[in-house]
């Protein structure tokens, strides 16, 4: 079986080995696929196009050991109702603690969720991500505003060219292609709108507070690619500066989509951070 093949293949096993459910929470439709056996919760937090099942690559790795949750963002575009309806789903699954995965913009929902609920955060992976920036708040709440005005056809567009230039060096580019033309088909107007204003609230709330760190049992996982232009050096430098005692992991060579120029050295690093004693 050649590369792509066997990506698809993962995909299509993980699809079909999954159950989807949805939620209704706080004026907003929560969309998320439920597949492993472990006893473990795993939150899958994709970026901003896309649903969990992006992160398909993880499941055969971690299904002894994990039950994933893998979130599609509904147009929800406050923090509070968004961190809400993440908190609604792991209660739905009976999760008191799990781990947590969160790619991109989904590194910072991920760190906002720690921020507020530290006890329901076991372990935590920041991948592609850098840490919420106060500084950039008023241009998120500028972009929030624009957004709805932004023909959704040219958004699109822009999303596409955003899309093949990060997937420029993925290793089955035919299957993250077709994956990503079909998420942005799906996007909408108040999609796009909700990530600015889900954003403008992290930033404007900044990173977690030292004090909630301090008090955090957790550990935690930032996996980077050296070469990646989005979670710009100089945001993952400020990262490792907030989490310290956090284990690092760069793969040499790879831009802002490490997942998927490097699918197994990603994956495998993930998979045994969550997996080990």
């Amino acid at each position: 079986m050649n590369g792509l093949s066997d990506t698809l293949d993962r995909f299509s096993r993980f699809l079909r080995e999954s159950t989807g459910k949805s939620l209704t929470h706080a004026g907003g439709v929560w969309r998320y696929r439920v597949a492993g056996h472990g006893r473990r919760g795993l939150l899958l937090l994709p970026g901003a196009v896309g649903g969990g099942e992006a992160f398909f690559r993880l499941a055969p790795l971690l299904d002894p050991t994990h039950r994933l949750v893998a979130i599609t963002y509904p147009s929800v575009d406050r923090l509070d109702p968004l961190l809400d309806g993440l908190v609604a789903i792991l209660d739905r699954e009976a999760l008191a603690s799990t781990d947590v995965v969160g790619g991109s913009f989904g590194g910072l929902v991920a760190q906002a969720l720690l921020a507020r609920e530290p006890s329901r955060v076991r372990r935590l992976v920041l991948s592609a991500t850098g840490p919420a920036d106060r500084s950039r708040a008023d241009a998120q709440v500028r972009w929030h505003r624009r957004m709805r005005r932004v023909p959704i056809g040219v958004t699109r567009g822009l999303l596409r060219l955003i899309v093949r230039a990060a997937l420029r060096r993925a290793e089955d580019r035919p299957f993250w292609r077709d994956f990503y033309r079909r998420a942005i088909a799906e996007t909408s107007v108040d999609d796009v709108a909700a990530r600015y204003g889900v954003s403008a609230d992290i930033d404007r709330e900044g990173p977690p507070p030292a004090a909630v760190l301090s008090r955090w049992n957790g550990r935690l996982l930032i996996v980077e690619g050296e070469r990646d232009r989005i979670a710009s050096r100089r945001a993952r430098e400020a990262l490792k500066a907030i989490y310290p005692a956090a284990r690092l992991c760069t793969i040499a060579g790879a831009g802002h989509a490490a997942s998927t120029e490097r699918p197994r050295e990603w994956a495998s690093a993930i998979a045994a951070f969550l997996t080990e004693d």
